[in-house]
Protein backbone atom coordinates (compact mmCIF):
# COMPACT_ATOMS: atom_id res chain seq x y z
CA UNK A 1 0.00 0.00 0.00
CA UNK A 2 3.08 2.50 0.65
CA UNK A 3 4.35 2.27 -2.81
CA UNK A 4 0.62 3.36 -4.37
CA UNK A 5 -0.07 6.22 -1.89
CA UNK A 6 4.11 7.36 -3.13
CA UNK A 7 3.43 7.03 -6.75
CA UNK A 8 -0.10 8.50 -6.16
CA UNK A 9 1.85 11.46 -4.23
CA UNK A 10 4.23 12.07 -6.85
CA UNK A 11 1.47 11.72 -9.44
CA UNK A 12 -0.50 14.61 -7.89
CA UNK A 13 3.29 16.98 -7.26
CA UNK A 14 3.63 16.51 -11.26
CA UNK A 15 0.42 17.59 -12.08
CA UNK A 16 0.41 21.00 -9.77
CA UNK A 17 2.98 22.47 -12.21
CA UNK A 18 0.38 23.51 -15.04
CA UNK A 19 1.31 23.10 -18.55
CA UNK A 20 -0.50 27.09 -19.46
CA UNK A 21 -0.02 29.28 -16.21
CA UNK A 22 2.75 30.39 -14.33
CA UNK A 23 3.13 28.73 -10.90
CA UNK A 24 3.55 30.60 -7.53
CA UNK A 25 5.26 28.80 -4.80
CA UNK A 26 4.69 29.65 -1.01
CA UNK A 27 6.27 28.97 2.44
CA UNK A 28 4.13 29.18 5.51
CA UNK A 29 2.91 27.50 8.81
CA UNK A 30 0.34 24.61 8.43
CA UNK A 31 -2.26 23.74 11.47
CA UNK A 32 -3.79 19.83 11.31
CA UNK A 33 -6.67 18.24 12.69
CA UNK A 34 -4.21 14.86 13.67
CA UNK A 35 -6.66 12.30 13.76
CA UNK A 36 -9.54 14.57 14.86
CA UNK A 37 -8.31 14.42 18.13
CA UNK A 38 -5.74 17.06 18.54
CA UNK A 39 -4.21 20.05 16.75
CA UNK A 40 -0.32 19.36 14.99
CA UNK A 41 1.59 22.55 14.01
CA UNK A 42 4.25 22.91 11.33
CA UNK A 43 5.86 24.62 7.92
CA UNK A 44 4.07 24.36 5.20
CA UNK A 45 5.53 24.18 1.40
CA UNK A 46 3.20 25.03 -0.99
CA UNK A 47 2.95 24.85 -4.89
CA UNK A 48 -0.26 26.86 -6.64
CA UNK A 49 -1.48 25.92 -9.80
CA UNK A 50 -1.63 29.43 -11.13
CA UNK A 51 0.30 33.13 -9.94
CA UNK A 52 -2.43 35.26 -10.44
CA UNK A 53 -3.33 37.24 -7.03
CA UNK A 54 -6.50 37.92 -6.25
CA UNK A 55 -7.92 34.27 -7.15
CA UNK A 56 -8.77 30.90 -6.11
CA UNK A 57 -6.20 28.42 -7.02
CA UNK A 58 -5.08 25.10 -6.66
CA UNK A 59 -2.27 23.70 -4.45
CA UNK A 60 -0.20 20.72 -3.76
CA UNK A 61 2.44 20.99 -0.92
CA UNK A 62 4.39 18.69 1.50
CA UNK A 63 4.05 19.70 5.41
CA UNK A 64 6.51 18.84 8.00
CA UNK A 65 4.62 19.24 11.43
CA UNK A 66 6.50 19.24 14.23
CA UNK A 67 4.66 17.42 17.03
CA UNK A 68 3.95 14.47 15.46
CA UNK A 69 7.42 14.55 13.59
CA UNK A 70 6.04 13.26 10.65
CA UNK A 71 6.04 14.66 7.01
CA UNK A 72 2.46 15.21 5.21
CA UNK A 73 1.68 15.42 1.51
CA UNK A 74 -0.96 18.02 1.06
CA UNK A 75 -3.44 18.92 -2.23
CA UNK A 76 -6.24 21.59 -1.24
CA UNK A 77 -7.28 25.16 -2.92
CA UNK A 78 -5.64 28.41 -1.45
CA UNK A 79 -6.43 32.20 -1.70
CA UNK A 80 -3.66 33.84 -3.11
CA UNK A 81 -3.02 38.05 -2.19
CA UNK A 82 -0.35 39.15 -3.93
CA UNK A 83 2.48 38.68 -1.23
CA UNK A 84 0.01 35.78 1.15
CA UNK A 85 -1.99 32.53 0.42
CA UNK A 86 -4.11 30.91 2.92
CA UNK A 87 -5.72 27.36 1.97
CA UNK A 88 -7.83 24.34 2.67
CA UNK A 89 -5.70 20.92 2.59
CA UNK A 90 -6.49 17.25 2.23
CA UNK A 91 -3.24 15.11 3.66
CA UNK A 92 -2.25 12.13 4.10
CA UNK A 93 -0.88 10.32 7.25
CA UNK A 94 1.62 7.66 6.15
CA UNK A 95 1.69 6.60 10.00
CA UNK A 96 -2.24 5.88 10.21
CA UNK A 97 -2.72 5.63 6.45
CA UNK A 98 -5.60 8.02 6.93
CA UNK A 99 -6.50 11.35 5.15
CA UNK A 100 -6.91 14.37 7.23
CA UNK A 101 -7.35 18.17 7.33
CA UNK A 102 -5.76 21.28 7.43
CA UNK A 103 -5.63 24.96 6.39
CA UNK A 104 -2.82 26.59 5.95
CA UNK A 105 -1.47 30.65 5.45
CA UNK A 106 1.99 31.73 4.14
CA UNK A 107 3.83 34.29 2.05
CA UNK A 108 4.03 33.92 -1.69
CA UNK A 109 5.10 35.62 -4.58
CA UNK A 110 2.22 36.46 -7.75
CA UNK A 111 2.20 38.69 -10.91
CA UNK A 112 1.54 41.86 -10.18
CA UNK A 113 -2.13 43.07 -11.10
CA UNK A 114 -2.55 44.48 -14.16
CA UNK A 115 -2.33 48.19 -14.03
CA UNK A 116 -5.10 50.45 -13.94
CA UNK A 117 -5.11 52.30 -17.37
CA UNK A 118 -5.44 55.80 -16.98
CA UNK A 119 -8.48 57.21 -17.40
CA UNK A 120 -9.26 58.83 -20.60
CA UNK A 121 -9.00 62.46 -20.50
CA UNK A 122 -12.83 64.41 -20.64
CA UNK A 123 -13.49 66.00 -24.35
CA UNK A 124 -15.91 68.19 -25.14
CA UNK A 125 -18.39 67.70 -27.83
CA UNK A 126 -16.59 68.40 -30.80
CA UNK A 127 -17.89 71.48 -32.70
CA UNK A 128 -19.24 70.79 -36.40
CA UNK A 129 -16.14 71.14 -39.03
CA UNK A 130 -16.20 74.54 -40.68
CA UNK A 131 -17.19 74.82 -43.65
CA UNK A 132 -14.60 75.37 -46.26
CA UNK A 133 -15.36 79.38 -47.57
CA UNK A 134 -16.38 79.32 -51.50
CA UNK A 135 -12.98 80.41 -53.65
CA UNK A 136 -13.52 83.94 -55.28
CA UNK A 137 -12.73 83.44 -58.79
CA UNK A 138 -9.72 85.35 -59.57
CA UNK A 139 -10.50 87.79 -62.16
CA UNK A 140 -9.40 86.80 -65.83
CA UNK A 141 -5.91 88.51 -66.99
CA UNK A 142 -6.48 90.68 -69.52
CA UNK A 143 -5.13 89.76 -73.26
CA UNK A 144 -2.54 92.42 -74.18
CA UNK A 145 -2.27 92.52 -77.96
CA UNK A 146 0.49 94.39 -79.28
CA UNK A 147 0.38 97.61 -80.78
CA UNK A 148 2.45 98.58 -83.24
CA UNK A 149 3.58 101.94 -83.65
CA UNK A 150 1.56 104.51 -85.58
CA UNK A 151 2.31 104.98 -88.74
CA UNK A 152 2.69 108.73 -89.92
CA UNK A 153 -0.80 109.59 -91.42
CA UNK A 154 -2.67 106.71 -89.90
CA UNK A 155 -5.39 107.27 -87.41
CA UNK A 156 -4.04 106.53 -83.21
CA UNK A 157 -6.22 102.79 -82.47
CA UNK A 158 -8.83 103.81 -80.13
CA UNK A 159 -7.82 102.99 -76.60
CA UNK A 160 -8.27 99.56 -75.14
CA UNK A 161 -11.41 99.04 -72.46
CA UNK A 162 -11.02 96.66 -69.21
CA UNK A 163 -12.74 94.11 -69.07
CA UNK A 164 -16.16 94.80 -66.86
CA UNK A 165 -15.81 94.05 -63.00
CA UNK A 166 -16.54 90.99 -61.26
CA UNK A 167 -18.85 91.03 -58.50
CA UNK A 168 -17.41 89.85 -55.85
CA UNK A 169 -18.12 86.28 -53.84
CA UNK A 170 -20.32 85.74 -51.04
CA UNK A 171 -19.31 86.73 -47.83
CA UNK A 172 -17.31 83.63 -45.74
CA UNK A 173 -19.03 85.02 -42.60
CA UNK A 174 -22.67 84.76 -43.68
CA UNK A 175 -24.27 81.37 -44.11
CA UNK A 176 -25.24 80.44 -47.39
CA UNK A 177 -28.64 79.94 -47.75
CA UNK A 178 -28.70 77.16 -50.42
CA UNK A 179 -25.68 74.86 -48.78
CA UNK A 180 -24.54 71.94 -51.15
CA UNK A 181 -26.40 68.51 -51.19
CA UNK A 182 -24.42 66.34 -49.10
CA UNK A 183 -22.45 68.36 -47.71
CA UNK A 184 -24.60 70.72 -45.64
CA UNK A 185 -24.22 70.48 -41.81
CA UNK A 186 -26.50 68.26 -39.98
Amino acid sequence: MKTGVGTVVVLVLGLAVPAAADPAFGVGISLVLDRGKRVDGGIAFRVFSDDRPYDIVASVGIDFLFRSKRIRPTIGAAYLDRRAFVGLDLGYDFQMEALDIGISAGVTETDQPARKRPAKPSTPAAAPAPRPATPVPAAPDPVVTPVSPPTPGQPAPPPETPPPAQEPGPDPQEPDPDPPEGGGLI
